[in-house]
């Protein structure tokens, strides 16, 4: 294995943006759905969490305006946290009757995240000429590679579960057993598929391409399955997001302690 890098990229900043905001979501939501939908204020004040992910873009946009070399990986992590508070709230402002839970607006969230991370990424290819996804590396340590392999191994037999279902009951029932949209359910089908062709090149000594196939299958999965998920599962989301962001980060090239060096010390 190589030694990873301190040297994030703008593909890093776009990864940053985009999965600090799909995080800050599944776990307000989380947040929310534990604590029985507490709201912030009194009969006539009403405080949304929208209010606070303006100040938290406010604060992104300032790093970047006020500072001659400013620190762009933390100020994507302030404006993904930002725009995942906003945009969480979509349902409230495209209703008459202000409904938070307005199911279209998943689709919405999850449109604009797709969006910003696709387009994002084809400017930095066609101007940087870097690869459309962030450069991938295994861990130094193996024993992180085999939690990683064996943590893949899990979510295609979940996907091939998920797939026998389809093939034997239809759409139609695999969406009432699962209580997921058939979007989801799709979403998710084509992420263990993803996770099963990096497996099939780690054990056949295709190991960098491995590394590439299953840290974007991640990436694909975070964005695009567990907004689903996390709707009629909001706990059992939220925690099994925390080993899939895990996978994401060790696979980076930039490794977890550089990223945290680069979000708290000032670039020079």
């Amino acid at each position: 294995m190589t030694k990873k890098t301190d040297k994030p990229s703008k593909l890093d900043r776009i990864d940053t943006f985009v999965l600090a905001g799909v995080i800050t979501i599944l776990g307000t939501r989380a947040f929310l759905a534990v604590a029985g939908y507490p709201q912030l204020g009194d009969n006539s004040v009403h405080i949304a969490h929208v209010l606070f992910g303006g100040v938290f873009l406010t604060l992104a946009f300032l790093i970047v305006l006020l500072s001659d070399t400013p620190n762009k990986l933390f100020a994507a992590l302030l404006g993904g946290i930002g725009f995942g508070l906003f945009i969480d709230e979509i349902g409230k402002f495209i209703t008459q009757d202000n409904n938070y839970f307005y199911e279209p607006a998943v689709g919405i969230i999850y449109v604009s995240f797709l969006l910003i991370w696709f387009i994002s990424r084809l400017l930095i290819v066609r101007n940087d000429r870097q690869p459309f996804l962030s450069p991938a590396e295994w861990p130094n340590k193996q024993w992180m590679c085999q939690v990683i392999v064996g943590w893949s191994i899990i979510q295609v037999i979940a996907g091939l579960v998920i797939l026998g279902l389809v093939l034997t009951e239809g759409f139609g029932t695999t969406n009432d057993i699962l209580r997921i949209t058939a979007l989801g359910v799709v979403s998710g089908i084509i992420y263990a598929g993803a996770v099963a062709r990096g497996i099939y090149q780690y054990y056949t000594g295709k190991i960098i391409p491995a590394a590439h196939t299953l840290r974007g299958a991640t990436l694909f999965c975070i964005v695009a399955f567990y907004p689903f998920l996390y709707f009629e599962y909001p706990l059992e989301a939220t925690v099994g997001l925390i080993p899939t962001f895990l996978v994401v980060v060790g696979l980076s090239e930039v490794s977890i302690m550089s990223l945290l060096r680069k979000l708290l010390v000032r670039p020079h």
